[in-house]
């Protein structure tokens, strides 16, 4: 650690590795925190500091030059000071931080790398904890001053209000939606519900009568608005999460139909589109996919490149692809 500090004309760098000083460190700020040195701190310091011939003679005056009332240390020497005590301290453990003489022998400590230093003599603990009575500092306002309290013990996790049962987990998680979970996974629990191993075609073809099998149950159109469905998103993405526990290919194709395609009829179109479109979506007699992942950058919604412009003259869409990244390589369905 080597942090310059002003207002010692000797230049020393405060917290230089092996400095007998460093004990004293947060004696040094908390004399001066409050603005100024008493008289009789003042005496008490320069007493006990000079007394202390386990202090080497450089570190006893570069010391003594923080003591000097005439030449106190600005308000940004006492930062410097706190920030120098507050790194050094961080690694400590608890049991350095409920004494501020145990706190001040750690910063001296580790700044030595663990070996034998001038506080190890006899006395010197002896005589650093006197200081401090002495001078009649309130050790956890000391520590809090210094923002190093003893960290607190985390809190023993409470115990459960609720017996920890198959029943009772299954209950928090369902939720209020707990009875068209139910109805869910008792349809995925039927054998036909089960993976087949296919080829690719037969797969697919399996996949689309399942989900066919799910409109018929009329999952399709729990999201829709009254006269095309129950208007219950909140019930149709229930569904959509529950069937993750079955096969996955049958969720996609399940949420491209109903909620990308049949979704996007409802949000965008108007009652015209929806008396016309919606009640085959919901049946899945008329199914659709959505083009909106690209060749050049995924499913980045910003980021899609074509655009679709309406032509007055034809009366119709015309829908420019404007380059290869834009290709509709995975349209969903």
């Amino acid at each position: 650690m080597t942090t310059p500090l002003a207002g010692c004309p000797r230049g020393r760098r405060l917290g230089a590795p092996g400095s007998a000083a460093l004990p004293l460190l947060p004696l040094l700020y908390l004399a001066w925190a409050d603005g100024d040195l008493e008289p009789e701190e003042l005496a008490v310091l320069r007493d006990r500091v000079g007394r202390a011939t386990w202090l080497p003679g450089a570190d006893r005056a570069w010391v003594r030059c923080w003591l000097d009332p005439d030449d106190p240390p600005t308000a940004e020497d006492l930062l410097a000071l706190r920030r120098t005590v507050r790194q050094l301290a961080e690694p400590a453990p608890d049991e350095a931080r409920a004494s501020l003489s145990a706190l001040g022998l750690e910063l001296e400590l580790r700044a030595a790398g663990g070996e034998e230093s001038a506080w190890t003599a006899p006395g010197a603990r002896a005589a650093l904890d006197e200081l401090w009575s002495e001078l009649g500092l309130d050790v956890p306002a000391a520590l809090a001053e210094l923002d190093l309290e003893p960290r607190a013990a985390p809190p023993p996790a409470p115990a459960p209000a609720w017996p920890v049962t198959a029943g009772a987990l299954e209950a928090f998680l369902d939720g209020g939606r707990a009875p068209l979970r139910r109805r869910v996974r008792a349809l995925l629990a039927g054998p036909e519900w089960r993976t087949p191993d296919l080829p690719r075609a037969e797969y697919r073809a399996w996949v689309l009568d399942r989900v066919r099998a799910l409109a018929r149950e009329g999952f399709g159109a729990l999201g829709f608005p009254a006269p095309y469905g129950p208007g219950d998103l909140g019930g149709f993405l229930t569904v959509f999460e529950t069937l993750a526990i079955g096969d996955l290919s049958v969720l996609v194709k399940f949420g491209v139909q109903f909620g990308l395609w049949g979704g996007s009829v409802y949000r965008l179109g108007t009652e015209r589109h929806h008396a016309a479109l919606l009640p085959g979506i919901a049946t899945l007699d008329l199914p659709g996919c959505f083009a909106m992942t690209e060749l050049g950058h995924g499913s980045n919604v910003r980021e899609v490149e074509t655009v679709a412009r309406w032509d007055p003259a034809r009366a119709g869409f015309v829908v420019h692809t404007p380059g290869p990244s834009a290709r509709k390589e995975w349209i969903g369905n």
